[in-house]
């Protein structure tokens, strides 16, 4: 992949074009002001009288501490000592300024002139400011001792405020100094914390020294390379060379940098060292050879090597992600510029130029095009979209900056420096700049402006994309620099690159919108070892408070996340690795509760996981009636009655408690024994909940359900409207059972086994109902049916029980065409007689059915003893043992009466043909009996008479 734009990393900007015919040497700046020092001893004060125009203040001479007193006294003319160095302290509203005889001089600011009565300090050959406050100052001060006959050099202390400057006791001797002054063994140094690096003779060295109050010394000296191998060509000595030429300046806050090589004019090398001497970051191949100068930008991303002698600056870039540095850029001056071959750089500490060049006004406009957020999923109105696209094409305008702290400036001019936006240097989405993006990153650099910031982010982007592309599988080294980064970079991009839905409206930057749509079509999801552990790791970190703490739209986020993670783990149906619960630990369902059940009921692939993942989350987000109306939805009667048995007080409504409650019961399978295994503890939550059956079974639509609810209060004497429900139902079952297709009607049986009662001769035969009953208990049939007879039987006669006024005349208008049933039902013959009322009727069925037991125990009496004989005579025509039957019958029932009359008709309608020996035994004790108790009441009537009689006479006696 490559963006086909390209871009020169660095561009001058003039900043003063008609600066004075000068060497000019050195430069700092204060504010709106500009200091220069010249090779001829001229200090130069610009001012800045509106924006970019700057105006010369003053042209002075740096005079010397001797040359003040001669000027006093003779006013001559100065020396053209060079100025070496003009170090600024903002803070105090002072600058030193150090010449080349090594004299330091304190100025005031912004006049830029010395402070009165302050010492010139002398044989100074460096300074170095390396502590500060709002008030005060601390240098570092290189000097060499001029008072003892014995020469050295020295590190000394000098604080400056703006009231004075004081030397302290600090002291630290750094080594041997020769009496030629124009060749010290020292000449300049530079300091990191405690870490001071120099060039003594050809040798770079590390000394490490002990800045304490009391003990100032040296603790460790360590020589390094050489500066330069060899002779120079032009004869002079190589430590000759080297201390005028030698490279010595900060990399990072712990590195330096350095140059080496074997001649002034051969290829040399950079190196970036700690401070223990060893190399960190690769070596700068200086093919165009020794440098006068280098300079690193404040990113530490480029290094700028000045040569004069090639009239040019060449710059090299530091985050190449593998291999060395390299040259980038060639920038050469003009010919006016370059003339004198003394351009020099600078890099302030304290200062910056905005870019306000109009040339350059096309980074601007690239930049703005690259760093706009654009949508890149359409879910919000076009209209909304449109106004929030134009405003993020403004606020990029608007915190639009180009700042650079370096300047370049020779004879005729000073330009600044400036680089282009860091996010139009990275065109080619090669491997390479993956790396390079990874050691910008991963650099400390940072800066706090907005639109830093804003570069800073797209870079962020740009380099997690990179991962996608480049690495070789996306794996959970890849995910952690996505979550390092989600502060930043919004994680629904990964999710939108993978395919999958993206929650909320999802804002890219501008220049990436076509390497992510490329992206896309790549299906890296197959880059993926372990989907499901992957994107479970995305989504626990969304539960941690630090995830959500800075990132935008964070819900959204999380919800994207949340749906993504339960795709992948239902697309592989379930993972056995995974439970349903170890998903949801991960979720975070406190936002996304509701996206995770829409997700999940229109999910078409069919899943067991899913419903359970569902309910989990109804009842870890305490939505208890969402989770029951899911169950119901699902039919799962069984988690309905189990979460109501165990948390009933959890919600208030009571009725609706009640409905889940009867579906459960109405909806649970049937055991093997027919019965509900919900019923039992169904009651037993009736009883502990104190609700009212009444109310209950007033909801219930399955009759069966309600039947067994209502019988299993039977013997707490239930309500008359629920016997009467139970008895209409009973009566409904019990004519299914009778009145079923003909193959398996219980009817059937009865009319078997009442065939069998009608034609037994026994006499002593049980009655029919006793009969009947047994018979059909030892029934062997498959269907169960005569089993649900005897079964419901047993229910109909306990119910009935319990108010027969009410009960069995139901059953009795039910089955009144069917009197031998009622009979099996309606044992009793008071019953019988006071429920059917119609004797004649139970009579004629018992006729009919020969029940000997029961005729012969109830109904034998004047009125039916002629009716019953008639019968049974009637019945020995066409059935043989019927004879038996009425001899029996007459035998056994002619001697309960003692009306002669009757007894003479019932001797009438015996036949000439029947046995009558055993009937004249049982006629001749009866009316012996009843010759005896004749007698017996003749005797009776005499003797009352007789009682009548005496008692008269007895009256006539006393009343005479």
């Amino acid at each position: 992949m490559k963006d086909e734009c390209k871009f020169s990393i660095y561009q001058l900007s003039t900043l003063i074009d008609d600066l004075p015919i000068y060497e000019y040497t050195a430069i700092d700046l204060f504010d709106n002001h500009i200091f220069l020092g010249t090779a001829t001893g001229e200090l130069l004060h610009y001012f800045e009288i509106q924006p970019s125009n700057y105006l010369l203040v003053s042209n002075t001479k740096y005079l010397e501490e001797e040359e003040e007193q001669g000027k006093e006294q003779e006013n001559e003319s100065s020396s053209n000592t060079p100025i070496i160095k003009i170090k600024v302290m903002p803070l105090i509203e002072r600058a030193w300024v150090l010449n080349g005889n090594g004299q330091l001089k304190l100025y005031i600011l912004p006049e830029f002139a010395p402070v009165p009565n302050t010492e010139v300090l002398k044989n100074v050959n460096d300074i170095s400011i390396y502590k500060n406050t709002f008030h005060m100052y601390k240098t570092l001060i290189l000097a060499k001792n001029s008072v003892s006959e014995e020469s050295y050099y020295k590190l000394i202390e000098c604080v400056v405020d703006k009231r004075s400057m004081r030397l302290t006791d600090f002291e630290i001797r750094l080594g041997h100094a020769s009496n030629n002054n124009t060749n010290p063994m020292i000449k300049n140094f530079i300091l990191q914390k405690n870490t001071l690096l120099t060039v003594t003779k050809n040798n770079y060295v590390i000394l490490e020294l002990s800045l304490g109050k009391e003990n100032n010394k040296i603790i460790k000296k360590m020589p390094l390379f050489k500066v330069f191998e060899g002779n120079t060509d032009n004869g002079k000595d190589t430590d000759d060379v080297c201390s005028n030429k030698h490279i010595l300046t900060s990399f990072s806050s712990s590195e330096f940098l350095v140059a080496c090589g074997s001649t002034l004019e051969d290829s040399a090398m950079a190196l970036i060292i700690d401070n223990q001497g060893n190399i960190t970051k690769g070596t700068i191949v200086l093919e165009s050879g020794y440098p006068n100068e280098m300079l690193v930008d404040d990113s530490q991303s480029f290094v700028i090597a000045n040569y004069q002698s090639e009239k040019n600056l060449e710059i090299y870039d530091m985050n190449i992600g593998w291999g060395q540095p390299k040259l980038v850029q060639t920038i050469s001056f003009d010919k006016e510029t370059a003339r004198d071959n003394k351009v020099k750089l600078f890099k302030s500490s304290h200062q910056t130029f905005n870019d306000t060049d109009s040339k350059n006004n096309n980074n601007k406009k690239l930049a703005t095009e690259r760093l706009r957020l654009v949508p890149i999923n359409l879910s919000s109105n076009n209209t909304v979209n449109k106004i929030r696209i134009d405003q993020e094409k403004i606020y990029i305008e608007q915190n639009y900056e180009n700042v650079s702290n370096i300047l370049v400036y020779g004879k005729g001019k000073i330009d600044v420096l400036y680089k282009t936006p860091m996010v139009l240097e990275y065109n080619d989405y090669d491997e390479e700049l993956l790396y390079k993006l990874e050691n910008i990153l991963a650099s400390k650099y940072a800066k706090t402006t907005k639109f830093y910031k804003i570069q800073l982010g797209y870079l962020q982007t740009l380099y997690l994309l990179l991962l996608l592309l480049h690495k070789e599988k996306i794996d959970l080294e890849v995910q952690k620099e996505w979550i390092a980064y989600s502060g930043k970079v919004d994680l629904r991009i990964f999710f939108y690159i993978l395919g999958f839905k993206i929650y909320g409206d999802l804002w890219v930057y501008n220049g990436l919108t076509d390497i992510i749509e490329k992206l896309k079509i790549l299906k890296l999801i197959h880059k993926i070892p372990d989907v499901i552990t992957l994107f479970g790791n995305f989504a626990s970190n969304t539960l941690s408070c630090e995830f959500s703490k800075d990132i935008k739209d964070v819900s959204n986020v999380i919800k994207t996340v949340s749906i993504a993670y339960l795709k992948v783990y239902l697309g592989n149906s379930g993972s056995p690795a995974y439970s349903p619960e170890m998903v949801l630990d991960n979720l975070n369902l406190e936002i996304s509760s509701q996206e995770i059940i829409d997700f999940l009921e229109n999910y078409s692939d069919e899943n067991e996981s899913k419903n359970i993942i569902i309910t989990s989350v109804f009842l870890r987000t305490k939505q208890y009636g969402k989770y029951l109306a899911f169950l119901k939805n699902i039919n799962d009667s069984e988690s309905i009655f189990s979460f109501l048995s165990q948390n009933w007080e959890l919600f208030s409504d009571l009725d609706l408690k009640i409905d889940y409650l009867i579906f459960a019961i109405e909806h649970t399978k049937m055991n093997d024994n027919g019965d509900n295994p919900l019923l039992k503890a169904t009651v037993n939550l009736i009883e502990t909940q104190n609700l009212s059956l009444k109310d209950v079974i007033r909801k219930i639509n399955n009759n069966e359900i309600k039947v067994s609810l209502i019988e299993s209060q039977i013997s707490k004497n239930i309500q008359e409207t629920d016997r009467q429900f139970l008895m209409n139902y009973y009566i409904e079952r019990l004519s299914t059972l009778l009145f079923a297709s003909s193959d398996k009607s219980c009817m059937l049986f009865i009319q078997k086994y009442q065939e069998s009662y009608l034609n037994n001769p026994e006499f002593e035969k049980p009655n029919f109902s006793k009969y009947m009953l047994s018979r059909l208990e030892i029934t062997d049939n498959e269907d169960d049916i005569v089993k649900n007879f005897l079964k419901l039987h047993e229910k109909l006669c306990k119910l009935m029980d319990q108010d027969k006024e009410i009960l069995y005349p139901i059953l009795i208008n039910k089955f009144q065409d069917l009197t031998p049933i009622l009979f099996l039902f309606i044992t009793d013959n008071d019953d019988r007689v006071k429920y059917l009322k119609d004797k004649s009727l139970i009579l004629n069925t018992l006729l009919s059915l020969n029940d000997f037991e029961t005729i012969n125990r109830y109904w034998i009496n004047k009125e039916t003893i002629l009716v019953i004989l008639d019968h049974y005579l009637k019945l020995s025509s066409s059935l043989s043992w019927t004879r038996s039957v009425t001899q029996k019958f007459i035998e056994k029932n002619i001697a309960r009466f003692k009306d002669l009359t009757l007894i003479y008709e019932i001797l009438l309608k015996i036949p000439e043909n029947y046995q009558m020996n055993t009937i004249a035994s049982i006629l001749y004790y009866s009316f012996s009996q009843l010759n005896f108790q004749l007698e017996h009441s003749e005797l009776q009537k005499r003797l009352v008479k007789k009682q009548l009689i005496d008692k008269k006479e007895l009256n006539k006696k006393l009343r005479k």
